[in-house]
């Protein structure tokens, strides 16, 4: 059975689902618009094609974002793929200054954790929010 939070005192959750969606499209449009700078400064491995679909799919996790801050509640299983995504996107920000640290710029070394810790506080805030309505 499919559960269904109930988001009474929704202000808050929607705020952070809100702030999540505006986050992400203004990061996804930047590196889809700017990767081969992104993947310079940044000193990152990865070809600037894969930063371009980075930033495409950024830009589709802000419309589910957007999507998730309007309902009236949030079914489990929505709730489940932001933790996924979230944690996903940590864990892979991990992996990436793990493995590629040696050609990681200075903002490379600060920014790649530095927004996987800025994510990782978004997931706990949307999961102290979660519980908190549930």
């Amino acid at each position: 059975m499919t559960q269904v939070h109930g988001l009474e005192r929704r202000g808050s959750l929607v705020n952070i689902y809100g702030f999540d969606a505006v986050g992400s499209a203004g990061l996804g449009l930047i590196f889809a618009t700017m990767a081969p700078f992104i993947v310079e400064w940044l000193g990152i491995s990865l070809p600037p094609v894969a930063v371009v679909w980075l930033g495409i799919s950024l830009i589709a996790w802000a419309v589910f974002n957007a999507i998730c801050a309007r309902l009236s509640s949030l079914p489990d299983a929505m709730y489940r793929v932001h933790l996924a995504v979230d944690w996903g996107w940590v864990l892979a920000s991990l992996v990436l200054v793990t493995f590629d640290f040696a050609n990681l710029t200075l903002a490379g070394v600060f920014l790649v954790p530095g927004v996987a810790l800025f994510v990782a506080g978004i997931i706990l805030t949307k999961m102290w929010m979660q519980k908190r309505n549930a």
